[in-house]
């Protein structure tokens, strides 16, 4: 009787502790929709304003696209800071979505969103157009990691 507790309470322990860092990866994934929404409301809101008045906005803007890059890259890789591990070489789908989106951060909203951050005042316009399609294409697939 004493053994087979013993192994129960083992199971338990694994299982949970499994659970709790699939359970982690689930809200930080959850929570790179945010972190996208942020972004766009802080560009959106520099939007406008005179170089010395959009600062806090845009270092804010950089500061939440690298809290996106790094649970991104921790999704991927497993991280001791943000205590999971990767995502499970048995979860294709998963690991198919996260690359995609490894793809689309690096190749084509990083850039675009550094890009407005650089456009002179006069064209900052132009920067909703930049944002919106850079944000659009990753919600929809954000969405899908998360489910």
């Amino acid at each position: 009787m004493l053994a087979f507790f013993a192994a129960y309470i083992y199971a338990d322990f694994r299982f949970a502790h499994h659970m709790v860092g699939a359970a982690r990866q689930i809200n930080l994934a959850g929570s790179e929709r945010m972190r996208m929404m942020s972004i766009a409301y802080l560009f959106h809101a520099a939007i406008g304003l005179k170089p010395e008045e959009e600062m806090p906005y845009t270092e804010r803007a950089e500061d939440v696209m690298a809290e996106y890059e790094e649970i991104l890259y921790g999704l991927r890789d497993g991280s001791e800071k943000l205590g999971f591990d990767p995502i499970p070489r048995h979860a294709p789908e998963s690991l198919l979505m996260l690359s995609e989106l490894t793809e689309l951060w690096e190749g084509t909203q990083k850039p675009a969103l550094q890009s407005i951050m650089a456009l002179p005042a006069e064209r900052k316009d132009e920067a909703c157009l930049i944002c919106h399609v850079a944000i659009r294409e990753n919600m929809g697939k954000i969405n899908e990691l998360v489910s």
